[in-house]
């Protein structure tokens, strides 16, 4: 799902259907966020259904984010 979202650089599993991805590039417009734009740490938890983009210590909250899933035939 991510693919579909942003680039990244690295990432690191957090726990389980949790991941932390750094130096993002947004492929699509999220909320207020162009296509285009450079998200220092993404955090996702897909348990809970949650996006959270982060500043580049990764210790504030720059916007949240609920998702939701859209299945399509393949």
């Amino acid at each position: 799902m991510e693919k579909q979202l942003f680039s990244w650089e690295e990432y690191d599993v957090v726990d389980t259907c949790m991941f932390q991805f750094c130096d993002c590039v947004l492929k699509v417009g999220i909320g207020d966020y162009a296509a285009g734009t450079k998200v220092s740490v993404i955090f996702m938890d897909y348990e809970n259904g949650v996006m959270d983009f982060y500043n580049e210590a990764g210790d504030t909250v720059l916007a949240k984010f609920n998702l939701s899933l859209n299945v399509e035939v393949a």
